[in-house]
C-alpha cells in the first residue's frame, strides 16, 4: 500500500479543518463537537466509562500525554479505510487502515506517513510533519519488525487475543524509534499501538474502544 501525501498540492491532513470545522477563529462548535460534549464529564480519567456510555465507534488515545476519548467523526474512502476522529477539545486524528496519519489542533501535526504495503510488511517509510512553526518537515525511516505470538491484551471495552508486534524505524541521521502495533492474528486488524511518528515527535497512542467494523 502506498499512502499518498499531498493532494492537489497542500497536505491532506489541513483538510481536517475544513472537514470538521474545528480550526476556526470564531471558536464555534461542531456539530460533531455538541455530540461529544453530551458524554463527556469534567474528567477523561475513565476512559472505558466513558466509551461504555457512547454508542459510536470510540478510541482511547493519548497524545503528547493528553488522554481522552476520541470519536469516528467521519469514515472515507470507497474501501472505508480512512477515519477521522475528533476529541471533546476538537483536536483531530486520521487513520489509514487502523494506524495514524494525520493530526490537526497540536503545536506539531503529523502531516502523512507513506509506506510500501501496509506498515508491518514496509521496509521503508516517509513521515512528513509541520512543526510549531508552520514549516513541513520531512524524515526518512528504514523498517524492521518482530511479531510474538498473540496473547491476551485488555482492551477499553473487551480483552482480545492479539499479536504484539514491535518495529524499529531507524531514521536517517535521527536515531531510533521503536514502536508497537497489536494486531489481530486471524484479521490482521490493528486494534492498538504505540508510536513516535517522526524522529524526536510526541507520541501517539491508541487503543480501539468501540470499533467500526462489522466483523
Amino acid at each position: 500500500m502506498t499512502v499518498s501525501v499531498i493532494e492537489k498540492g497542500r497536505p491532506w491532513a489541513a483538510s481536517l479543518c475544513v472537514l470538521l470545522a474545528s480550526c476556526s477563529s470564531g471558536g464555534g462548535t461542531t456539530p460533531t463537537g455538541d455530540t461529544l460534549s453530551a458524554f463527556f464529564g469534567p474528567s477523561a480519567a475513565d476512559i472505558s466509562a466513558y466509551a461504555q456510555q457512547v454508542p459510536y465507534a470510540s478510541l482511547a488515545l493519548s497524545i503528547d500525554g493528553n488522554k481522552t476519548l476520541a470519536i469516528m467523526a467521519y469514515q472515507g474512502n470507497a474501501d472505508g479505510s480512512t477515519t477521522l476522529w475528533q476529541a471533546k477539545d476538537r483536536a483531530t486524528l486520521a487513520l489509514k487502515d487502523g494506524i495514524p496519519y494525520s493530526t490537526a489542533g497540536f503545536d506539531n501535526n503529523l502531516m502523512g506517513l507513506s509506506y510500501d504495503r501496509a506498515l508491518l510488511d514496509s521496509q521503508r517509510l516517509d513521515a512528513y510533519w509541520q512543526d510549531r512553526d508552520g514549516q513541513l518537515r520531512h524524515a526518512r525511516a528504514s523498517l524492521t519488525t518482530q511479531c510474538a505470538p498473540a496473547s491476551s491484551v485488555s482492551l477499553p471495552l473487551t480483552t482480545l487475543p492479539l499479536q504484539r508486534c514491535t518495529q524499529e524505524w531507524n531514521w536517517h541521521d535521527a536515531g531510533t524509534s521503536i514502536n508497537t502495533l497489536w494486531r489481530s492474528a486471524e484479521s490482521g486488524r490493528i486494534w492498538a499501538g504505540d508510536i513516535q511518528p517522526w524522529p524526536g515527535a510526541p507520541d501517539i497512542s491508541w487503543q480501539v474502544a468501540r470499533p467500526w467494523w462489522s466483523d
